[in-house]
């Protein structure tokens, strides 16, 4: 796994957990907003074919909008009598109308009961390395529900394991048409664009890495950090690039004091930079915060000495 990558592991924890269900449940999938105006264009987007998972995580007021609206499994026997007439005639897959919830309005989509406990296997099955069955399952779970962004995450991230790279970049590509502003899938598509150009020497992965990382600054400053780290590795250790790639992990450096790659990087950068003095200061204040680089001070100590 190289060091950029640990943004798909991370990702990962982003999806939901749930426990299995009965014959009597369901799986529910909610968009919560305070306007019925609001509701309605909504579900005017929904008709027109947009992600319910998309809506669900950028427009519900809810708290299952983390979970991309899930609101995990149901026993329709102890769902308040208004919206059990309304789940008991519909069928999974199917969509709601606009119906008030409260003082809000909802719009609520049916789910196999399968399909929050589909996820949790999938993910587990990546935790413990079968790569093969984790991508099983992802497929099992988005014939169900076929705008599950966080399955096509994890279907991307198990085929950039098993280094199906082509592919794993097509089902990215798909989770990014359906949750556009998303920037968590841009990441993603970069940090396996980064694995795929380590893996196969194709430079042009370098460059489609650089993209994704810009992209996901551009839509979410709060990734700014992570793509940072992930620019400077590229333009490091991919593209051999390392005076381009000091502005990057100094900010990496600044932004994450407690990632070790960051500070790793920098250094390395400015050794082949030979930026010596810099090197220096930046691998003594890597020491005071308890990072210990070996061979990174073994080689500033062989050119102080060369250079005497």
């Amino acid at each position: 796994m190289y060091p950029v990558v640990v943004t798909t592991l991370c990702l990962l924890s982003l999806l939901v957990s749930v426990t299995s269900a009965t014959a009597k449940e369901v799986a529910l999938r909610m968009i919560v907003v305070r306007q019925i105006d609001d509701a309605k264009a909504i579900r005017k987007q929904l008709r027109q074919g947009a992600s319910f998972c998309y809506l669900a995580k950028t427009k519900s007021i809810a708290p299952s909008r983390k979970q991309w609206g899930l609101s995990g499994v149901v026993d329709l026997d102890d769902v308040q009598p208004q919206l059990q007439a309304i789940l008991r005639k519909m069928k999974p897959g199917q969509i709601s109308d606009v119906t008030t919830l409260d003082r809000n309005y909802a719009i609520i989509k049916v789910l196999a009961p399968q399909v929050p406990q589909l996820l949790e296997t999938a993910k587990q099955q990546m935790n413990q390395g079968q790569i093969k069955t984790a991508m099983q399952t992802a497929r099992q779970l988005l014939k169900l529900e076929k705008d599950n962004v966080p399955a096509r995450m994890l279907l991307g991230v198990a085929l950039s394991e098993s280094k199906d790279f082509k592919e794993s970049f097509k089902v990215i590509k798909q989770a990014r048409d359906d949750a556009p502003t998303e920037a968590q899938i841009l990441m993603l598509l970069g940090a396996v664009y980064t694995k795929a150009a380590f893996e196969t020497e194709k430079r042009a992965y370098s460059k489609d890495a650089i993209d994704a990382f810009q992209q996901a600054i551009k839509l979410n400053k709060r990734f700014a950090p992570a793509a940072h780290l992930g620019l400077g590795h590229v333009h490091l250790n991919l593209l051999k690039q390392p005076k381009k790639a000091i502005p990057y992990l100094k900010k990496a450096a600044d932004q994450t004091p407690q990632l070790a790659r960051a500070h790793q990087y920098l250094i390395q950068a400015y050794i082949e930079t030979k930026t010596y003095p810099e090197a220096w200061k930046h691998m003594r204040y890597a020491q005071s915060q308890g990072f210990r680089f070996p061979e990174l001070l073994a080689q500033l100590h062989k050119i102080k000495k060369s250079s005497k």
